[in-house]
């Protein structure tokens, strides 16, 4: 299994508006997805968490909740 951690590569922009902010974190999230293996590793998790409601689960309860 492939890990990989976008997590330190995205940074937390502070432009004092909080929509500049969310717009700055989803381009350099986009940005760091477009190169071949982040792009391959978020198609895979999308398709696999759309055609698997158990895959779905798992990960939103591992990765995503807070």
């Amino acid at each position: 299994m492939i890990r990989l951690n976008v997590a330190q590569d995205v940074t937390n922009p502070d432009t004092g508006n909080i929509w500049s902010d969310l717009d700055e974190l989803i381009k350099n999230a986009a940005q760091i997805t477009q190169n071949s293996l982040g792009g391959q590793t978020v198609a895979m998790v999308i398709s696999s968490a759309s055609s698997n409601s158990q895959f779905a689960q798992i990960y939103w309860t591992k990765y995503l909740q807070p």
